[in-house]
């Protein structure tokens, strides 16, 4: 196995073949060619920051089940976390798209393994610009971003599919647009232990903590939560900002143990078909959940929905034409008067197991021309009505 060696400001001939000759982060793709699979390069952690305004790209890795390896370490090899500087402005100010992108992946940037780092005011802080396969990003934690993964083809590529993609133990604090996009034909992913809170950046109309369009498809997202993802406009605009969004083509979805706390529009706003969620948690939102498709809803709690403003409505669940959404043991819980538990038209929902807690003089449901099934299947509680 080959070890390179990279300190913030470089050593000796900066060669990057000790930590007496140390090379400089912006020579990482260099260095991951000369590691090749199965080698490391190793970023010292215990030197001070890493400071970056530019960005780094990469189009070399390892072979398949033969990653190449970029990871914080001391100067002994104990692991610990790598801190890189960007240039973002350290105080956010509404600039959404403000900051300098990090990690550009390139063709030939496949095989490769990124752990044991912080990430600070930085745009964004990994963009897939070609089509690339098993990439991992294990312990890689973000502060202050607009974006911490995205796909988005870059200079004349077609696209940038992105396959075997794995995203864990990731801890994003601050960010303006979207904690992760997918897109193209990603496919084969996994996100877990990924927690996302945009801590009171508001900005980009849209803003979403986990975003997939094109025909993402194969996608696992468990122990995974997204919070705070708000949008402000008019009283009379659509105020969007969603903790878990897919968009029409996405497809093969499921969700186990994830939570949606506090978006200004869905916890989970989903259009994609042949979705799963299990153990799903929604809290505070616009509507806790929003269904345009099929879509099982198994073990889940929706509490206390909350419209920030502007025209939308506030709901447990909401689906619209054309979706088929099944309901299984599940538990919804809201005493506001401005709560329906559930709206829909033109589609189909059934019940099995539910159990619903709602204000006095509230609606239960409000659908039209909905196909039900399951009605004796509710538990239905009236509760004392906050204003």
């Amino acid at each position: 196995m080959t070890t390179m060696y990279v300190s913030p400001t470089g050593a000796g001939d900066r060669s990057g073949a000790s930590w007496a000759d140390a090379a400089r982060i912006t020579s990482l793709n260099t260095l991951i060619k000369k590691a090749g699979p199965d080698g490391q390069v190793l970023l010292r952690a215990d030197a001070g920051s890493y400071h970056v305004a530019n960005v780094i790209p990469i189009a070399s890795g390892g072979s398949d089940g033969h990653p190449v390896v970029i990871r914080g370490v001391d100067r002994y090899g104990n692991t610990m976390k790598a801190t890189i500087v960007g240039d973002r402005p350290k105080i956010y100010a509404g600039d959404t798209d403000a900051g300098n992108e990090l990690f550009r992946l390139l063709d030939g940037a496949d095989n490769l393994k990124f752990q044991d780092m912080l990430v600070k005011d930085t745009g964004v802080v990994f963009r897939a610009g070609a089509d690339i396969s098993r990439v991992t990003i294990d312990d890689v934690d973000a502060a202050n971003v607009s974006r911490f993964f995205q796909n988005y083809k870059s200079g004349a590529e077609d696209s940038a599919t992105v396959s075997r993609l794995t995203i864990r133990d990731v801890d994003i604090k601050g960010f303006s647009t979207t904690a992760i996009r997918l897109q193209y034909d990603t496919n084969t992913v996994k996100i877990e232990n990924v927690h996302a809170d945009a801590a009171g950046q508001i900005g980009d109309p849209w803003i979403t903590g986990i975003h997939m369009g094109g025909t993402v498809h194969n996608v696992t997202i468990r122990d995974t939560s997204m919070a705070n993802a708000k949008s402000i406009g008019s009283s009379t605009s659509y105020w969007n900002g969603d903790g878990f969004a897919a968009e029409r083509g996405v497809h093969d979805l499921t969700f186990i143990d994830t939570v949606a706390r506090g978006n200004t529009d869905g916890g989970y706003d989903l259009k994609s078909s042949d979705t799963t969620l299990i153990r799903a948690f929604s809290e505070g939102n616009g509507k806790n959940y929003r269904f345009w498709a099929d879509a099982d809803l198994i073990d889940s709690v929706g509490l206390n929905p909350r419209q920030a403003g502007g025209i939308g409505k506030q709901n447990q669940v909401w689906f619209e034409k054309g979706a088929d959404v099944d309901i299984v043991n599940s538990t919804f819980r809201d005493a506001s008067l401005k709560t329906t538990v559930f709206a829909g038209k033109e589609g189909s929902i059934s019940f099995d197991d539910v159990d619903t807690y709602h204000a006095l003089g509230t609606k239960l449901t409000s659908f039209t021309g909905v196909d039900v099934s399951g009605w004796s299947e509710i538990v239905d509680h009236l509760l004392y009505p906050l204003a």
